[in-house]
């Protein structure tokens, strides 16, 4: 990952470029991880991942250590890459409170707004608000899925936790294959 706060408070991040090739794995723009009040914006990220990616902690060691990211706000953000412009997840283990983008330029991409979560990644994801985006040339739009991501071992706790209280609006595409997927648990669905 190009840019990676974590354990952070109080962090802004202000008219950065991040590029990387599209064919580079594991090359996320910014990745606001088990982190309080942090401002991305005003920035351009061309990747071969996600573009932001909001995370706290992988399974088991997120849910012990137990710190969220809250109070994330991104906007003014420009980008492209073969994955998602602004993800939550899926390493969210910690939670992932408080979410809130917008004025976001999405072009040539995998998925425009993607959270995405798995049984046993355990921690909450609420209050998550993206507005005012614009889409060119994305494969899907908007995507929820409960399936998303492996386990370090089998000492996960397989109870999940909701997503809750996902807002988006005012989402303009041109040349989107498919608007939006919501993809549930198996036996949990959303």
């Amino acid at each position: 990952w190009n840019i990676h706060p974590v354990y952070c408070s109080n962090v802004v991040i202000r008219n950065v470029t991040v590029l990387a090739p599209h064919d580079s794995p594991n090359t996320d723009g910014i990745d606001p991880d088990s982190s309080l009040n942090v401002c991305i914006e005003d920035s351009f990220i061309a990747t071969g991942d996600d573009l932001v990616a909001v995370k706290s902690g992988w399974d088991e060691y997120g849910i012990a250590y137990g710190r969220p990211s809250n109070g994330i706000t991104i906007r003014r953000l420009t980008g492209s890459s073969p994955f998602s412009g602004i993800a939550i997840g899926s390493e969210a283990s910690g939670g992932v409170l408080n979410v809130f983008a917008e004025n976001i330029t999405l072009f040539n991409m995998g998925v425009g707004i993607h959270v995405k979560t798995n049984i046993g990644r355990g921690g909450i994801i609420k209050n998550i608000t993206v507005r005012d985006v614009h889409m060119h040339t994305v494969r899907k739009g908007i995507k929820i899925a409960g399936d998303v991501g492996d386990h370090p071992d089998d000492k996960f706790d397989p109870k999940a936790l909701p997503v809750v209280s996902i807002t988006v609006k005012n989402v303009r595409g041109l040349k989107v294959l498919q608007p939006g997927l919501l993809q549930g648990l198996k036996d949990l669905p959303f």
